[in-house]
Parts: structure tokens; C-alpha cells; sequence
């Protein structure tokens, strides 16, 4: 014979919305008010209500009768328990935010910083920063703190993005949602936007989706930003992309030297600056994997190529 295990009931002892004293109502009232003390959310305590007061004017043969006494009553005292619950989630929602406010103005006056670590001077576009968890603030200027988010997000190693969370740079902490919220809203409200910032507002400001949604972009800015480095950083990639598109073309080795003694000596002349750009171009297309790019560049390459002819001849 299977053996049951006795139901087990446990008693609410957790916190509870109190009526608001002085309110002079039914008996009857306060226990429907008591009913649904334990729920906290506005949304569900009217969905309740509105269950309730369908089961109340019920009937057996599935009909409500609205012109029964005891259903208008009923209605009548559940309509008054919503409208004591309305102004009291009221009430909550304005006290809350008063609350914020105060605390966000008692973080203001602790700030730690008076000058922006950047230029070292009083910020002229302020964006403020609140440390809710140690009742402080920092402050920056709006530039700044748009270079901070640059520097993080557009991060990179070679032609490789390596993105990674914006952070306070006096604490190296990383911002939470709100604090990036906040620094994108002071941010445009001095007119300072850009492409990073609307697209986290577009995310919601989440930094994984937004890595995970603009991989492509993240790569080009990437590869951008290894070519804007000095023609000597560059200097292996660039010339390893010479030689093989030399050997493709059978460029004689005679023109291959040239252009490499002009890389070494004279990197600033202008056939090197064409071609440097031509690789970061071919680069980019071929990220994007444009096949009309491509082909605009393969043509462009085999146009360098053939001048390489009159200007070492």
C-alpha cells in the first residue's frame, strides 16, 4: 500500500501592504484589501480584481445576472479596494523617485574628482558618473568619456578586434546599465553622439549584443585603425602583400627592389602612400566580401603594378 506524505502548508510571514490608516471603509473592504496585501505588483492585483469580480457574479447556468444586488455591491467594494491599491502604487512610484533624486544629489556633492583626468582641467561638457554602491560620483569631460568608450570598444590587436567593456577610468571599474544609460544621455544632451552610442541605444545597452551584431564593422574599424599606424609598423604586412601579388603578376625582380628600397628610405613617397591605401582598401573588401570591391581592387592592384614600370624604369 502507497504511502502519502501530508500536505504541508507554510505560513506567509513576509511583508505585506497595509492599508492606509485613517481610511474610513467596510468591513467588508478591508478584508478584500487584505486579500491581496501580499502582491506587490500593480499589474496582477487588477487582474485579480477583474477574476474576482467575474467569479463573483457567476452563475450555474454560466450567466452573470448584472442586475443582482450582491454582484453590484460586490463590484462596487472590489472598485473601491483598486482605487485604494491605484493611490497607493501612486504614491510608492512618486516616493521612489524623490528617493533617487535625493540620492543622486548626495552622490553629486561626494564627487571625487574636480578636474577631468584627460585634460586636467574643470570639465566644460560635465558628465557625471553615480557610484550608487559607495555614494559618490565622478566627473569627466564628454569627450573623454566618448574616448573611453571608443578606446574599449574599438580595441584591437593586428587587424583583430578585441572589444571589450567600457570602463571609469579612475577606478577601472566596468559601468553598469544604468551608469551607461546616464553617460550616453549627458553625452547627446551636449550634443555629443556618434555611431557607437547609437547603436548600444538600439541594444538596449548591451555590450555582448551589440559585439555580436556589428562583428563586420568591429573588423573594418579594426583593420582601419592598423593602417593608420606609421608606414613602419605596417611595413611587413604591406610588403608581404607586394611581393605575393608580384609573384602573381611576374613583376621582374628588378621593380620589386626598387619599390622596397623607396618602403625603406623614402616611405612617404607618394607610390607608397597609393599602395598602402590600396591594401587597407583590398583588406576591407575583402572583410565585407564585396565581389565588386574586389574586382575594382584587383584592377586598381594591376594598374599600380604596370606604373611601377615608368616610375623605376
Amino acid at each position: 500500500m502507497s504511502k502519502f506524505l501530508p500536505v504541508k502548508f507554510k505560513i506567509y510571514n513576509g511583508p505585506r501592504i497595509i492599508l492606509p490608516p485613517g481610511l474610513n471603509v467596510s468591513n467588508s473592504v478591508k478584508f478584500k484589501f487584505k486579500s491581496l496585501e501580499t502582491i506587490f505588483n500593480y499589474n496582477k492585483i487588477r487582474e485579480e480584481i477583474s477574476n474576482r469580480i467575474a467569479t463573483c457574479g457567476f452563475n450555474f447556468n454560466g450567466s452573470i445576472d448584472y442586475t443582482n444586488p450582491y454582484y453590484m455591491s460586490e463590484i462596487s467594494e472590489w472598485k473601491i479596494v483598486k482605487s485604494i491599491y491605484q493611490k497607493i502604487f501612486k504614491f510608492k512610484r512618486n516616493l521612489m523617485a524623490l528617493i533617487l533624486n535625493w540620492q543622486i544629489r548626495k552622490c553629486i556633492k561626494n564627487i571625487k574628482n574636480t578636474n577631468d583626468p584627460a585634460t586636467l582641467e574643470a570639465p566644460v561638457k560635465p558628465v557625471y558618473v553615480i557610484d550608487f554602491k559607495n555614494r559618490n560620483s565622478f566627473v569627466f569631460e564628454a569627450s573623454t568619456i566618448k574616448k573611453t568608450f571608443d578606446n574599449r570598444i574599438f580595441i584591437s590587436d593586428y587587424m583583430f578586434p578585441l572589444p571589450s567593456d567600457p570602463v571609469n577610468i579612475l577606478t577601472h571599474q566596468t559601468f553598469n546599465l544604468g551608469q551607461l544609460i546616464s553617460i550616453i544621455k549627458q553625452c547627446k544632451q551636449h550634443g555629443i553622439s556618434s555611431w557607437l552610442f547609437e547603436s548600444l541605444i538600439n541594444v538596449g545597452y548591451d555590450i555582448e549584443l551589440f559585439i555580436s551584431r556589428h562583428k563586420p564593422e568591429l573588423r573594418v574599424k579594426a583593420i582601419e585603425t592598423f593602417f593608420s599606424k606609421s608606414a613602419i609598423e605596417i611595413q611587413d604586412t604591406v610588403l608581404d602583400f607586394f611581393d605575393l601579388k608580384a609573384e602573381d603578376l611576374r613583376l621582374p625582380y628588378a621593380y620589386t627592389r626598387a619599390f622596397t628600397e623607396a618602403y625603406d628610405t623614402t616611405p612617404e613617397m607618394p607610390i607608397v602612400r597609393r599602395f598602402i591605401r590600396i591594401v587597407k582598401d583590398y583588406y576591407i573588401a575583402s572583410e565585407l566580401n564585396s565581389p565588386k570591391l574586389l574586382i575594382k581592387l584587383t584592377k586598381e592592384v594591376n594598374s599600380f603594378y604596370i606604373s611601377l614600370y615608368d616610375i623605376f624604369k
